[in-house]
């Protein structure tokens, strides 16, 4: 399963910033605060003794807090990839427009739905206006000061027969104000298979409104891995 199936979604280290994850985190921009999370993203996926390596750079992700409970969102990526001897570059991935509505807030609680339409730009799909959809509802716990959890299912409204439900659940650990570890896992529910992941990654809080972000991963099944870096810029 390619970490790009689920949407482009990023996490947090400090309450007001976030990095890259598959679980997103339950809060919403604050007011009129910008903010804009990119990602470089290389997968390898190995099939009949054959490679296939996909790389996404970059991926953009641009958030803005219209209430404290209200934010909007942006996302779109450029992607390429290498099947046996073929190459393709700078492919223009999906364009993503949604809002994040903040259901419940609490001082170590939250829980938020995300909603995106999806528009292809592959060319038959773009040809046939066809455009997808994709709800998630995102669950986020603090424990202490130094750990937190999170959790989120993703139902994507495709034409696919294949596809369910996804899922993610992830666990943090704060070394301390800059630096924090996390591992997580996340996939698909299929209704012939039950697709598992597994990564984990590190955050640092370069400065209050930059930060920076390594992570790898690996499927538990299939021969599949990833490795990504990415940065979380609070613009204003």
């Amino acid at each position: 399963m390619s970490k790009n199936i689920l949407i482009i979604s990023l996490l947090f280290a400090l309450k007001n910033m976030q990095a890259q994850s598959i679980t997103e985190d339950a809060i919403t921009m604050n007011r009129h605060i910008l903010q804009l999370e990119g990602a470089a993203l290389i997968e390898e996926y190995r099939k009949n003794g054959m490679d296939d390596i996909h790389w996404t750079f970059p991926s953009l992700l641009l958030r803005y807090g219209l209430q404290s409970n209200i934010e909007l969102r942006l996302a779109t990526a450029l992607e390429g990839k290498k099947h046996i001897h073929r190459l393709e570059n700078g492919l223009l991935g999906n364009i993503e427009i949604g809002v994040k509505l903040r259901l419940i807030k609490s001082s170590s609680t939250n829980l938020s739905m995300t909603n995106h339409l999806i528009f292809s730009t592959t060319p038959d799909k773009f040809k046939h206006n066809e455009v997808d959809a994709v709800t998630s509802l995102i669950a986020s716990q603090d424990i202490g000061q130094k750990w937190q959890l999170g959790a989120a299912i993703q139902y994507i409204f495709e034409d696919s027969p294949q596809r369910d439900l996804n899922y993610s659940g992830i666990v943090y650990y704060n070394i301390n104000t800059d630096w924090q570890i996390y591992i997580e896992t996340y996939g698909e529910v299929l209704s012939h298979d039950f697709i598992t992941n597994l990564d984990t990654g590190v955050n640092w809080q370069l400065t209050p409104k930059f930060q920076w972000q390594l992570s790898a991963g690996t499927n538990l099944k299939e021969i599949y891995h990833f490795a990504s870096t990415g940065f979380v810029w609070q613009i204003n």
